[in-house]
């Protein structure tokens, strides 16, 4: 059952990602920091570059709160 606190509870599961290490180019914000954050949802070690270190650190923390 998927949790109303949790908008991408409906989204799909990829267990084979858990683990996995990832780097994405562009992480710091926009889509890149979207997908940061959608693999390490899917429990992924994501590592990522950026313009923008206050962004970027927004994007750590947000992906450490998963």
């Amino acid at each position: 059952m998927t949790s109303p606190a949790d908008p991408l509870s409906h989204y799909a599961r990829y267990p084979s990602l858990a683990g996995r290490t990832v780097f994405v180019t562009g992480g710091s914000s926009g889509i890149g920091a979207d997908i940061v954050i959608a693999f390490a949802r899917q429990g992924a070690k994501v590592a990522f570059t950026g313009r923008n270190a206050a962004s970027a650190q927004q994007v750590i923390e947000a992906a450490s709160a998963l």
